[in-house]
């Protein structure tokens, strides 16, 4: 089986610097992790890959790319939007710092239209996952088509990331 070198943070596949990420706590310990999938390997994606480009008269459409990794593993680079407080379960991922406040803004955010939907585990459904500053990086299965999230909002993109990896 394939195996990464990561530093475990509280989550592991939280990790600013490598694939697994999202850094939220500090380093506690290195340790080798298996690769997501057994023997899969993250394919990388961009979220300037999400949509063809130029934007024709049809508007928005999905790329050939972004079509070919439907339940693929995904490894994907942006922001978690900063919300007024911690969501449960779940938080969102966007191309560029952004921040949304659903008390005054309601449905009108200035989300990007690829924003996506990031999953927990089932088993860390329950686990708040804080603000954070800086770029992320993080390796899951991707999958498009209308997600509905906990806040009622409807995303076109979502990332379930993979179970804690313990040592």
């Amino acid at each position: 089986m394939k195996k990464l070198k990561v530093c475990e943070t509280r989550w592991p596949w939280l990790n600013r610097a490598g694939w697994l990420g999202l850094g939220v706590s500090a380093a506690v310990c290195c340790c080798s992790l298996p690769a997501f999938g057994g023997d899969e390997v993250p394919v990388p994606l961009s979220f300037q890959a999400f949509y063809q480009s130029p934007i024709g008269p049809q508007g928005l459409v999905l790329s050939a790319q972004v079509l070919s990794l439907q339940d693929q593993w995904v490894r994907l680079s942006g922001y978690r939007v900063k919300t007024d407080s911690p969501t449960v379960g779940w938080f969102l991922l966007a191309p560029l710092p952004n921040q949304t406040s659903p008390e005054e803004e309601g449905d009108a955010n200035d989300l990007p239209a690829n924003t996506v939907l990031v999953w927990l585990d089932p088993a860390q459904q329950e686990t708040p996952v804080p603000n954070d500053d800086g770029p992320l990086t993080l390796a899951g299965r991707f999958h498009w088509g209308a997600a509905l999230a906990p806040d009622g909002q409807t995303y076109w993109f979502s990332l379930q990331l993979p179970a804690r990896v313990s040592k």
